[in-house]
């Protein structure tokens, strides 16, 4: 119950973020393409979720990489023998 108040809130604040910036316009050139009269909020956005994803895929890969260079095998602990009492007492 708490997740779903949770993101209802978030996606208010999102509503909102859109609604107050709607009228806030620029140019967007993406990579020699000119696109005309883009709202900043949707600019914005688009950078936030390109990055999660950047950091997601980034994320996958090094995740693959350690595990077929066997980084994930178990350590071993060091033994089972019990701990020696401090000495003194």
């Amino acid at each position: 119950m708490i997740r779903l108040f949770t993101g209802l809130v978030g996606l208010g604040f999102v509503v909102v973020l859109v609604v107050l910036n709607a009228a806030n316009l620029t140019t967007f050139n993406l990579f020699g393409a000119v696109y005309a009269d883009v709202p900043v909020i949707v600019v914005a956005l688009l950078s936030f979720l390109l990055g999660i994803l950047y950091a997601v895929v980034y994320f996958l890969a090094e995740k693959i990489r350690s595990r077929l260079r066997g980084r994930n095998r178990p350590r071993p602990t060091g033994g089972s023998a019990p701990a020696e009492p401090p000495k003194g007492e």
